[in-house]
């Protein structure tokens, strides 16, 4: 099902005009959506058990990711010198600026710097205080892990052993409505890969 969009024609000259080409672009544009709308439930029918099973996967990979951040901070926080706790994890440290906003905004006033009228800019003023001596600001820092994402190269080898593949479920391709005197057309196969991902 092949829509065209309508070429944006010059700017009407009347209003009667515009509300018509409005009209035929907004008539367009449902037309699209249901297409798209329609290839995507198919594609999530055809697919169901895959993008399930993904959607699993990459839940699992979070878990795993705030457990692997979690013991590499304790592992800095029990020894403060070693930065790289493990193999393909590190210890980066970000500065953090603790300051009353209250004072911060006094500050600004009386400074006459880092405001938007009335409001304390804190994108300005953190970069401010991290080179001004203000008696009202810590600078201090915060630790948090970064982990590689090649993480089969910072290990052995044998240290990771990937599950088996999974196998896509076959394709399923969703019966054509006959058109008036004719057969039905083929309905071309989806692919494996999540267009819309």
């Amino acid at each position: 099902m092949a829509t065209t969009i309508p070429p944006t024609a010059p700017a009407s000259t009347t209003l009667q005009d515009a509300v018509r080409k409005l009209a035929i672009a907004r008539s367009a544009e449902h037309a699209v959506k249901a297409a798209l709308d329609e290839k995507r439930l198919l594609f999530a029918t055809a697919n169901a058990g895959l993008l399930a099973t993904e959607k699993e996967a990459r839940a699992a990979v979070a878990a795993e990711e705030a457990n692997v951040r979690a013991l590499a901070l304790a592992a800095y926080e029990a020894d403060k010198s070693n930065r790289k706790p493990a193999p393909g994890v590190e210890i980066k440290l970000f500065k953090t600026i603790t300051y009353a906003a209250d004072r911060a905004l006094a500050w600004a006033r009386e400074a006459k710097q880092c405001l938007v009228p009335e409001q304390l800019d804190v994108a300005k003023f953190e970069k401010a205080a991290a080179v001004l001596d203000l008696d009202f600001v810590t600078i201090g820092e915060a630790p948090k892990p970064a982990i590689a994402t090649d993480l089969e190269k910072a290990l052995s080898v044998a240290d990771v052993t990937a599950p088996a593949a999974v196998t896509p479920e076959p394709e399923v391709a969703a019966p054509a409505k006959p058109r008036r005197g004719r057969k039905p057309a083929p309905v071309p196969a989806i692919d494996d890969e999540d267009p819309f991902a």
